[in-house]
């Protein structure tokens, strides 16, 4: 006899549900999306014990007729699709036709449905997957499922489930999930009996967010909003100030799905490089609208994730969309753009050249004059506005700025300072040849990565050659930093270029080198001059909030954290 065989029906089912339903929330999600799909306006989701006890979901939508119902408890049974064509152009939310059949077979689960064209109702009872009873029912147009004793007949899969404090919370953030992405439907979650949210329908999705994310975050947001070609995004950004450790508070849909997609989380942490700090991710909720045979959502069984046709495109909008938006934050930097320009076209080798911060044996007097005269007015003034205190541990600026104290890492800010100097230079970078080459070691992948990005290193200045399989030689460096760790740079170059192939990150990680390899170092005292000079470059930029790396340049201390900090009552 062979060891092939066709499984049963049943466990198929019981397959198909660990493929759909995760936990509690999953099963929230299914039966949230099936209701928006029938057209509801009004969704209430009632909940106990984690949903593990019971998953309650009502809605006001078109119904089914009992000979539907029967059908949509039946694996791949659909209303959705019909064709390979509906397939490449799905607008619905729930297609697949596991839902239903794959929650059935995990509980014990009760239908009760109505169509506007019927007086009565049907009632269905499920248990394992397997219809226990069909009757007829009293009740409104619209459908009631209720899923109750989840995992009771599959013990292994109800032991990995967390403590019901934590199911709870991720019900509580899918249905705040689905609340924003369809802010003109009324929506409604009790636990236990208690109404723990009420979101009543609303004209856009920025009233959705204050609804969600409280009325206070109408100070934090900002709205984006973006159309370029097949593709609209709109929603709102929090003030970078604001943003957190993990990617929790980052709400992204599209074409009104949830999803978590790495591509888009990308493109929104590289459009707040230098405002977020490293590691770190803004709070932002963001709707991506396209046309859907440029989308593909069927590649994962929760249709969580999803697969765009033209990824670079997706990239490039989403980051001028929340670059924009950026721009609408104060930040309390103000908007420099008329200072900032005064500078675009100064020769950059002034800012980077060894005789700012580099040279200690001389003052920075000089150089900060000759600096100065190129400084538009003193409109935008705010760094150099305030009370300078001194100096601390040869690292930090303490100023004053009414009752506030300023304190500045003035590594970081130059460092900023320089690289946005350097940014505005474009490719290729003239490159001077060395009169006696630089050679430095190398391991075998890195001589592999010199010949994959040769080209890169050539429009960057850099004339790198093998000699052998473990040494390299630098034959020519750029000419606008002719004094810096030019091994170590190139070896970073490689390395970035090892792991990133978009080219725009490989110059980003040199032109960070740069900046990093010729700012002040830590220890360096000051003088009253410098840090005038200093404080009127962080002035002339429009963004000196972080620097590079994504550390954090400045902040300031409020007379609030200060009382708090010697328990005084304030």
């Amino acid at each position: 006899m062979g060891k092939i065989r066709i499984l049963s029906d049943e466990l198929c089912n019981h397959i198909a549900a660990g493929e759909v339903v995760e936990r509690p929330a999953a099963v929230v999600k299914e039966l949230v999306e099936n209701s928006i799909d029938a057209g509801a306006t009004r969704i209430t989701v009632n909940f106990e014990r984690g949903g593990v006890k019971l998953v309650e979901v009502a809605d006001n939508g078109e119904g089914m007729d009992r000979e539907d119902a029967l059908l949509a408890v039946e694996r791949h049974a659909t209303s959705k699709i019909s064709s390979f064509r509906d397939i490449a152009n799905i607008t619905t939310l729930g297609f697949r036709g596991e839902a239903l059949a794959s929650i059935a077979a995990i509980s014990k689960m009760t239908i009760t449905t109505k169509t506007d064209f019927e007086t009565t109702g049907t009632k269905i009872k499920i248990e394992g997957g397997q219809i226990i009873s069909v009757s007829d029912a009293g009740c409104p147009t619209g459908c009631r499922i209720i899923v109750q004793d989840l995992f009771y007949n599959v013990p292994a899969r109800k032991k990995f489930l967390k403590s019901e404090a934590t199911e709870r919370l991720h019900i509580q953030d899918c249905f705040k999930q689905l609340s924003l992405a369809h802010p003109d439907i009324h929506f409604r979650l009790n636990h236990a009996g208690k109404r723990l949210y009420d979101y009543p329908p609303v004209a856009n999705m920025q009233m959705r967010i204050f609804q969600v994310l409280g009325n206070d975050a109408a100070d934090k947001f900002c709205p984006l909003q973006k159309t370029a070609g097949s593709y609209r995004v709109y929603g709102s950004i929090a003030d970078p100030r604001h943003s957190r450790p993990n990617s929790k508070m980052i709400y992204l849909f599209v074409n009104g799905r949830p999803v978590k997609d790495a591509l888009l989380y990308r493109a929104i942490r590289e459009a707040c490089a230098g405002y977020v700090p490293e590691g770190n991710y803004p709070v932002a909720v963001l709707q991506l609208e396209m046309n859907p045979h440029l989308v593909d959502v069927n590649v994962h069984p929760t249709k969580r994730e999803v697969r765009f046709r033209h990824p670079a495109d997706v990239v490039a909008v989403v980051k001028e969309a929340v670059l924009e938006a950026l721009k609408g934050f104060d930040l309390n930097l103000r908007s420099r753009k008329s200072t900032a320009s005064a500078h675009q076209n100064h020769n950059l080798h002034m800012y980077g050249s060894p005789t700012v911060f580099e040279e200690k044996q001389e003052t920075l007097a000089k150089t900060a004059s000759k600096v100065l005269e190129y400084q538009s007015s003193a409109s935008g003034a705010f760094f150099s506005s305030m009370n300078y205190l001194g100096q601390i541990d040869g690292t930090y600026i303490i100023l004053q700025q009414q009752d506030d104290l300023v304190i500045i890492d003035f590594h970081a800010a130059h460092e900023r300072v320089l690289y946005n100097r350097l940014s505005r230079n474009s490719l290729p970078v003239p490159g001077q040849t060395l009169l006696q080459p630089i050679t430095f070691r190398i391991a075998p992948e890195e001589a592999e990565g010199i010949e994959k990005c040769r080209d890169i290193l050539l429009s960057l200045g850099y004339d790198v050659d093998l000699l052998n399989h473990d040494t390299a030689v630098i034959r020519s460096v750029p000419a606008l930093a002719k004094h810096y760790d030019h091994a170590r740079i190139v070896e970073d170059v490689i390395k970035v270029a090892s792991e990133e192939s978009n080219r725009s990150a490989i110059v980003d990680s040199f032109v960070k080198a740069l900046s990093c390899h010729r700012a002040i170092r830590s220890g360096y005292k000051l003088n009253s001059s410098e840090v005038r000079w200093l404080l009127k470059e962080m002035d002339s930029q429009e963004q000196i909030l972080t620097c590079p790396h994504g550390r954090p340049i400045w902040l300031r201390l409020g007379s609030k954290e200060l009382s708090k900090m010697f328990a005084r009552s304030k």
